[in-house]
């Protein structure tokens, strides 16, 4: 999920920023690697679930999960999930999860 981080001076809007860990050239960790993945994992579940137009207890009934985690994945709440939970639930939707992992841009995330 973004992190808002303040706009150049003069301008009245904030900067979306997709990976804070690159934007602020925090070197990869097994700590922030873990996060990089739950991040991605999470903005798929969220873009899927939004994708398909569902109200949160919709989401919450389908994924089998309560409505408060859903407002989790809608919020960016990403400490509240493992990567194993994310994993599962992309796996209720037909998210293959191999395939939102191929098409990151890992860049120096996992020492490429």
């Amino acid at each position: 999920m973004p992190a808002p981080t303040p706009a150049p001076p003069g301008a009245d809007a904030y900067v979306t920023v997709a990976d804070p860990f690159e934007h602020f050239a925090v070197p990869p960790t097994e700590e922030t690697t873990s996060f990089r993945i739950r991040l991605l994992l999470l903005s798929r579940l969220r873009d899927a679930l939004v994708d398909r137009g569902w109200t949160q207890a919709e989401s919450a009934l389908v994924l089998g999960i309560a409505q408060p985690r859903v407002s989790a994945i809608h919020t960016g709440k990403v400490g509240v999930f493992s990567i194993d939970r994310l994993v599962n639930l992309l796996s209720r939707l037909d998210v293959r999860v191999d395939e939102v992992l191929a098409r990151a841009d890992w860049g120096e995330a996992v020492g490429g």
